[in-house]
């Protein structure tokens, strides 16, 4: 299967692992963002159902910043043209108004470290 690596990642058992497409390291599948693009803008897919091609991110303001600096979230999903982020924006923002309450919210070198272990 393209794209499922199961051994990137140290656990007991076999897990799906991806890379984050802002600070591409690669980690499992259940610690990242999906992406996928609705109509003409990208929307955050938490639960992993929305049809189409996805992209993952650390649930984290860096990773998201960096994706769209380097415009990798475009080239993942295979988009053409301009894309808007209006909705996974403000995916972000709501997540960082309720981080106290988010365990998940790190920061890119908090996560670097983890994956560095």
């Amino acid at each position: 299967m393209q794209g499922v690596d199961f051994k990137a990642v140290d656990s007991p058992e076999p897990t799906p692992a991806r890379t984050c497409v802002g600070c591409r390291t690669r980690t499992t599948k259940v610690d990242l963002l999906r992406v996928v693009v609705d109509g003409d803008e990208f929307v955050a897919d938490p639960q992993g159902r929305l049809a189409g091609r996805g992209a993952y991110l650390h649930p984290n303001r860096e990773c998201f910043e960096l994706a769209v600096r380097r415009k990798a979230l475009s080239r993942a999903l295979r988009v053409p043209g301009q894309t808007r982020l209006d909705r996974l924006t403000a995916a972000f923002d709501a997540q960082e108004l309720s981080e106290e309450s988010v365990p998940s919210v790190i920061s890119l070198e908090e996560n670097k470290a983890m994956s560095n272990r």
